[in-house]
């Protein structure tokens, strides 16, 4: 009598590979977005800290800045000096020109900022209120 020899057939195999793919192809697609959202969790934290430098140091030094909104990026300027330029990242973009004007008594002019991701369906408006330097998120 022959013994035969006990192994996967020709369609368990391939099973378990395309099976495997998917699960792969899967786990990369979630880790892009994993990046992606932490590049904008960054850029949020960086804004936070530069519009703080900015409400602090214009006042200080007796200048007028401005706050530019600009498609891809968001400069900060002390009289005519950019101070901090800050990148948006790939996935979002501010898709109309805004500028705030910071006055030397430490107030600023007021308006609302819309930052559109491509992350999620929410869009982000940034409303900066009138008087003294304060802001907000909404989505």
């Amino acid at each position: 009598m022959i013994k035969r020899k006990e192994a996967f057939t020709l369609i368990e195999a391939i099973l378990v590979l395309s099976l495997s793919s998917i699960l792969l192809l899967l786990f990369l697609r979630s880790s892009g977005n994993t990046a992606e959202k932490l590049e904008e969790k960054i850029f949020w934290q960086q804004l936070k800290q530069a519009w703080v430098r900015e409400m602090a140091v214009v006042p200080r030094h007796n200048v007028r800045g401005t706050v530019e909104f600009k498609a891809h990026e968001i400069v900060f300027r002390e009289g005519n000096v950019i101070n901090t330029v800050i990148k948006l990242p790939a996935t979002m973009e501010i898709p109309a020109y805004r500028i705030i004007r910071v006055y030397n008594t430490g107030s600023v002019t007021a308006d609302t900022i819309v930052v559109k991701s491509a992350l999620s369906p929410i869009t982000y408006k940034i409303v900066v209120q009138f008087g003294w330097g304060k802001y907000y998120v909404k989505q």
